[in-house]
């Protein structure tokens, strides 16, 4: 009796899991039917202003979430220190003769003043102000590259671009012709680091037969400097912002490394046949 009773208990369990898996890669499916062809507009009907101010929202709420997680792992960052920062570092990538440093040392000088205005004692404020200069470079930084690889285009770099050698973007409501390889730069990188994600995830919940980790996602395809985030605090998802994709943290993670390496090889390729 007593073994028929754990039996049908664990497969109770397996059940559950099972359906909460289903139940989870549906909703999953769902926001991606809905939230793909609104991308693909924004980036291919739209112009660089609007692209523009979709990296800004979302440069924020990654970073937030980070800060977060940072926060629930014993680390004490700024986060709007860190938010502001983030969203500043966009700058170069879009306005010319704007020089990248100055919003860096500008975030790392405000961190430390305030985390030594907030610390218990020196070591705490060093940890705080590290935190949130680190958020700034991992995810502004490297959204930054978003707003990069927009404004790319078949035309050599003209006088007077900003710091990564892009023409100045066109900042006016409409489409034009030259930007047509950033629109096709980003679709691409968007449906290679996707459809790879989810991939792994669908034959991971599909045909996995025992989970690596059950209480946490790692993340195979993800980026893993945010997984290690997230296993040190205690958290699967960012954030649960987006229905079964967790944060917006967790769905821009990827792209996080994958956006500059892209975008310094096709520069370092137009460059040289240009």
């Amino acid at each position: 009796m007593g073994g028929s009773a754990a039996a049908g208990g664990g497969g109770r369990r397996t059940l559950t899991w099972r359906f909460r898996a289903e139940f989870r890669f549906m909703r999953r499916i769902l926001t991606a039917v809905v939230g793909l062809p609104i991308l693909w507009a924004i980036i291919k009907l739209s112009s660089p202003l609007v692209w523009c101010l979709l990296i800004t929202v979302v440069t924020a709420l990654a970073s937030w979430e980070l800060l977060s997680l940072l926060r629930a792992a014993g680390h004490r960052g700024c986060r709007w220190v860190g938010i502001l920062g983030s969203v500043a570092v966009l700058v170069p990538f879009a306005v010319p003769k704007v020089d990248a440093a100055l919003p860096m040392v500008a975030t790392g000088a405000t961190a430390i003043i305030v985390g030594a205005i907030r610390a218990r004692d020196f070591a705490d404020a060093v940890d705080g102000a590290l935190c949130t200069v680190f958020s700034v470079a991992f995810v502004g930084l490297n959204l930054g590259y978003q707003i990069a690889l927009r404004s790319m285009s078949y035309d050599a770099p003209a006088e007077g671009s900003s710091w990564c050698g892009l023409a100045p973007l066109e900042w006016r409501f409409g489409t034009s012709g030259g930007d047509a390889l950033g629109q096709d730069l980003l679709v691409l990188l968007l449906f290679a680091v996707w459809s790879g994600d989810s991939a792994a995830y669908f034959f991971g919940s599909r045909f996995g037969r025992r989970p690596l980790a059950p209480r946490l996602r790692a993340g195979i395809a993800g980026d893993l400097a945010e997984s290690v985030v997230k296993r040190a605090a205690g958290a699967k998802d960012s954030a649960a912002i987006l229905p079964g994709h967790g944060g917006v943290l967790d769905r821009v993670d990827s792209l996080l490394l994958a956006a500059p390496a892209l975008f310094y090889y096709h520069h370092a390729l137009l460059s040289s046949v240009l």
